[in-house]
């Protein structure tokens, strides 16, 4: 098989999770075909090492970097508009007519608007998550004036994924919800689910193997917590300033006393000092070995109040055995029961009760721990990589 892959983003390493996600995808094609052309949109070309990218994939794939200013809906929809009439894009659609793929992979925004230049190769359109579904839950979680600019990003994303219809191209995102939203949105176009995977939960993990049962706070210390999230996105950011507000505050004053770490991707700064300065809590960038930090826990806390599609945070917690506490969002598209794989808080008051019992009750902690992996098992790399090779092989085939 040989393969066009554009991306619309990428640093290496990987300093996102998306990122992570759509290195998976080139590492995964360049095993798979025999010939494999990459072209990487990216606002920083300082942000990718090229040489140790080469080497990280197999096949030694040809690799084309093209740098580019503005968020990704503007060039997403330039490149829909003018096509080859732009010089990078006539390159692409040149190297491209040249190496003669026999399937397409376009990951995101910037990439989907190629897909005229593609209109005779069939192939995926990835978005993971739908933009316009995305925003139109922005603007319904938002107040007054400030649904006005989420509402109008909804209505830009809506049209330039009508735009971006195609007979031959099948669309892919993470979660059953956004497949059920693309179809209804658009009907007729084909749209597969696949999720992210996590390439930690190996094809010979269990459950079993992967949980660690936390005997919990004894000897009389405090319980620690561990929030994690991307405190670089607003809404994110909002999410955790509500947190902290709604919940941690007044359990604080209510008696209760945890220690909490931020796993946030930022140093706290002025103004998170200032919102935390009555808790026990200390701000950490990242960490090497995610699966190492999380035994130092007790618990997680993931604070999304909006949001659409997987969160690679939330699988990657639950596939190391961790008892958590999210809402509904941070969850979405795992298929889990409250109270037994993880606990599910989508109101302040079922907040605070469920971080109290996390904090007091070993048992429940013990449990969450037992089964979490057991939901993670669809996301381990070798069930999703299955997947996509089955998408391909069948796009490849000669009619």
């Amino acid at each position: 098989m040989r393969c066009t892959l554009i991306l619309s983003d990428l640093t290496f390493p990987p300093s996102q999770g998306l990122h992570e996600q759509s290195l998976g995808t080139a590492r995964l094609l360049a095993g798979l075909c025999e010939e494999l052309q990459i072209f990487i949109y990216c606002k920083d070309r300082r942000t990718i090492d090229e040489v140790a990218l080469l080497q990280e994939l197999p096949g030694r794939p040809t690799i084309t970097i093209i740098p580019y200013t503005g968020s990704h809906i503007r060039r997403g929809c330039t490149n829909l508009l003018f096509g080859k009439l732009r010089s990078a894009e006539r390159d692409i659609a040149s190297a491209a007519g040249l190496f003669g793929p026999d399937f397409v992979h376009l990951d995101m925004a910037v990439a989907a608007g190629l897909h005229r230049i593609f209109r005779n190769t069939p192939g995926v359109i990835s978005w993971m998550d739908p933009g316009s579904r995305r925003q139109f839950r922005f603007a319904l979680a938002a107040r007054g004036y400030r649904r006005v600019p989420h509402f109008a990003a909804g209505l830009v994303f809506y049209l330039f994924e009508s735009l971006c219809r195609s007979r031959n191209k099948v669309w892919h995102v993470v979660s059953p919800t956004d497949r059920r939203y693309s179809e209804r949105a658009h009907p007729g176009q084909p749209v597969v689910q696949i999720p992210v995977s996590i390439t930690s939960l190996g094809e010979s993990d269990s459950p079993s193997q992967n949980s660690k049962l936390r005997s919990g706070c004894d000897g009389g210390s405090r319980p620690r917590a561990l929030i994690f999230l991307d405190l670089r996105v607003p809404h994110l950011y909002t999410s955790f300033e509500l947190l902290v507000k709604r919940c941690l505050l007044p359990l604080e004053s209510a008696g209760l006393s945890i220690q909490y770490t931020v796993l946030g991707r930022v140093h706290a700064d002025e103004r998170l000092e200032s919102l935390c300065k009555d808790l026990d809590m200390e701000f950490v960038v990242w960490v090497d070995d995610f699966r190492e930090a999380l035994a130092e826990f007790d618990f997680v806390i993931l604070p999304d109040q909006v949001g659409t599609g997987l969160k690679t945070r939330a699988v990657h917690v639950l596939a190391a055995g961790c008892a958590a506490i999210g809402t509904s969002f941070a969850f979405e598209g795992i298929d889990l029961e409250s109270g037994q794989h993880a606990v599910v808080a989508d109101s302040w008051l079922k907040w605070q009760e469920g971080i109290r019992q996390l904090a007091t009750d070993n048992d429940l902690r013990g449990r969450l721990a037992h089964y979490a992996p057991e939901v993670a098992a669809p996301f381990a790399a070798h069930v999703v990589s299955g997947r996509w090779e089955n998408l391909y092989s069948e796009m490849s085939r000669p009619d």
